[in-house]
């Protein structure tokens, strides 16, 4: 039972994780064309990631049982025998990037808002400056009276966030532009923190039941992100 509990513990944690990702990366990406390296890593990621660690095992035993990894199943087990040398010295960075990139190509999902391509940012921050754009975005919408009192009150309240100056700046201008872009690169607790004083004053000015569906529906619109799978947006409500 304590080993199962230990083998548990590490499918969850997400460094382990993702040294798992770098090993299948590294004993696949020989054998396999690159959209049929992110495509199995997808399926890894969203089926057999919170398994314990000998699911790595059977995964690969699962691919080299139907083409094109058939004829050389011996390659592919020395090669991951090999990757999974201690010091992991032959592992790459963790694919996740990639995989997020790739399957946006794929699914046509456009990029968000901010300054540094989606690849480069956290899931995190791509989910959650999503919502914090569309769901400001509705509050402009739904509300354009009352959006120059709501605006004040996140304004007035803005410095509580203790964001750098030069975010501070641009998160005014995002509010007070009424734009649906938010320039800049933020932590995940500074969005979160942003996220959250615009729904006090949201229900303020708009009411709670109001708020309420205009957060939700920018929490959806977050669901369709590929990132959405490694940071639930629902986990926000």
């Amino acid at each position: 039972m304590t080993a199962m509990n230990s083998n548990d513990n590490l499918a969850q944690d997400p460094e382990q994780q993702a040294r798992r990702r770098r090993i299948l990366f590294a004993a696949l990406q020989p054998f396999m064309k690159r959209d049929a390296l992110y495509q199995a890593l997808w399926e890894w990621e969203e089926q057999h990631a919170q398994q314990p660690a000998a699911s790595l095992h059977r995964f690969i035993a699962t691919l080299c049982s139907a083409p094109p990894l058939t004829a050389r199943r011996n390659e592919v087990n020395r090669n991951l025998v090999m990757v999974m040398q201690p010091g992991d010295a032959a592992l790459g960075p963790d694919p996740m990037h990639e995989m997020l990139a790739h399957r946006r190509r794929i699914s046509g999902t456009p990029q968000s808002g901010g300054d540094k391509p989606v690849a480069e940012r956290s899931p995190a921050n791509v989910v959650l400056e999503t919502i914090v754009a569309g769901f400001n975005g509705r509050l402009v919408r739904h509300g354009p009276k009352v959006y120059p009192s709501y605006t004040s009150y996140v304004l007035e309240n803005l410095s509580m966030l203790r964001l750098p100056l030069n975010a501070e700046v641009a998160v005014a201008s995002f509010i007070q532009n009424t734009d649906d872009r938010l320039v800049g690169s933020y932590a995940p607790e500074a969005m979160q923190a942003l996220l959250h004083m615009m729904y006090v004053g949201a229900c303020e000015y708009y009411g709670p039941v109001k708020t309420d569906e205009m957060l939700a529906a920018a929490v959806s619109d977050a669901e369709l992100l590929p990132e959405a799978l490694l940071f639930p947006p629902r986990m926000l409500l």
